[in-house]
Order: structure tokens, then sequence, then C-alpha cells
């Protein structure tokens, strides 16, 4: 039996145990003779944060040298077997829609800068003109002709002559490497 003093020692423990609901139930005249603990519940929020993490990059080109060519002699004109390999670069390109297509050509060390130029800027339209007639976009091809200014080989064997008289096709590919600097 608390009693009038029951309730107010139990009113001054309470009241320092839980001060403000005791405050409200003083103000409304209940004497509070006990007070249950009972938690609240703690709101949970989820709150989603975007990370971003910065790691430097730099844009590379990546040379990658494809299926080459061979031509006969003062020849721009495909031959079968050339034409089959070409069709492994063609398949490269329109898996690859972004690298960009060098073709280059070359002749042999016969014949003069004024006849081997023109030939060897031939040689390289011969293949782009294939490459686009099986659905190479134009736009991703570049050509020149290097005439007999770079070799593959350097002395004058028929094996020698036969390798230079070529066309280069090389894919430039922009690559995504980390900066480690």
């Amino acid at each position: 039996m608390y009693g009038i003093f029951g309730g107010i020692t139990t009113l001054f423990h309470t009241a320092i145990r839980f001060p403000v609901i005791v405050a409200i139930l003083a103000t409304v005249g209940v004497v509070v003779n006990e007070v249950e603990k009972v938690p609240e519940p703690i709101p949970v929020v989820k709150i989603e944060v975007p990370v971003v993490i910065e790691i430097p990059i730099v844009m590379v080109d990546r040379i990658i040298p494809l299926n080459g060519v061979n031509f006969d002699t003062n020849s721009s004109k495909l031959s079968e077997k050339a034409k089959r390999l070409l069709n492994i670069d063609v398949i490269y390109a329109k898996s690859h829609p972004n690298a960009v297509l060098e073709i280059v050509g070359h002749t042999d060390i016969r014949g003069s800068q004024k006849l081997n130029q023109p030939l060897s800027e031939a040689r390289a339209l011969s293949v782009k003109k294939y490459l686009l007639d099986h659905g190479v976009v134009e736009v991703n091809i570049v050509t020149r002709g290097d005439s007999f200014f770079y070799p593959a080989e350097n002395d004058s064997t028929k094996k020698a002559l036969a390798a230079n008289r070529r066309v280069e096709v090389k894919a430039l590919v922009k690559e995504v490497k980390e900066n480690k600097n």
C-alpha cells in the first residue's frame, strides 16, 4: 500500500528516471506509482549514398596488326588468297565498330618513286574497296601509300621483292588504362 507517501516517493523515483513522462502525467493530475519501461521503436531509415571512386585513367592507342596481303608486280588487283585473308579483317572490323583501320600500301624497290607512289595508293584503295563492299563502315578506314620507303625485307631477292609488294592493315583501338602515377 502506497498511500500518499508511497505515491510521492514513487513519483519522486519516477521523476528521476523519466522526468518528461512524470511532468506530463503531473500536469493532467495523475499520480504515478509505477512506470512500465516500454522501449519506443527506433525508426530505421535506409539512406543510399552514391559512392564515387576516382581512378585516374589514360586513353591510349593500341595498334593491332591484322592480315595484310601481297600483290603481283605492277598490280593492285586482289588475289583469291588475299580476299580470304581480308575476310578475317572484315569480321574484326564489324565486331569492333570503334576501331579505325589503317591501310598502308607498299611497293618493292623496282621503278621510280613517281610510278611507285600511285601504285602503293592504288593497292591501299583496293583493300579499302574490298572492306567497304563487305560492310565495313567507311569512316573507320584510313588509307595511304608509302611507296618503297618502308620495306618489309631489305634485299632484292625475288622473295624480298614479293614481301614488299604488300598492304598492311592495322586496327587502332582506344583503350582505357589505369594511370598509376
